[in-house]
């Protein structure tokens, strides 16, 4: 048999997508709330509610208020890079999906475009603005 030569997938990771996608917001939320990208390891990944070979969650949190955090979404992918597969904060689902996802669930995007849609409405929501205005307040309390 003879070989083509292969070469590198185009598709950008999808957490680099995230980390795109939320570069500004620590700025916007004037320095007291931040979002951050943590790569999920060997329990996590068994109880993140995914089954895929590379996983993430995304959590939103302040400095200000070290005892509070929101998971926001998990996501996670295969080796093919797309679909990306979330597990999403029930709240922010139960506004975008009307209603609250069963363990197990979890939505499947299928590429690099429709990915970046979805996190903008999941930013949008009311629950995620409502959440970072209170995480706002408290923090400027401390």
């Amino acid at each position: 048999m003879e070989w083509k030569e292969f070469s590198e997938s185009k598709i950008e990771y999808p957490e680099r997508i995230v980390e795109n996608m939320t570069e500004g917001f620590t700025k916007a939320a004037k320095g007291l709330a931040e979002l951050s990208t943590v790569a999920l390891r060997d329990v996590q990944q068994i109880t993140s509610g995914l089954s895929t070979d590379f996983q993430y969650a995304l959590y939103l949190k302040s400095d200000m208020v070290p005892e509070y955090r929101l998971k926001v979404l998990t996501f996670g992918y295969d080796v093919e890079l797309m679909p990306v597969k979330i597990v999403l904060n029930n709240d922010i689902a139960e506004e975008l999906h009307g209603k609250k996802l069963d363990r197990g669930d979890n939505i499947s995007i299928d590429t690099e475009e429709k990915f970046r849609e979805y996190l903008s409405s999941v930013f949008r929501s009311n629950h995620f603005v409502n959440v970072v205005s209170g995480l706002l307040k408290l923090a400027q309390k401390k």
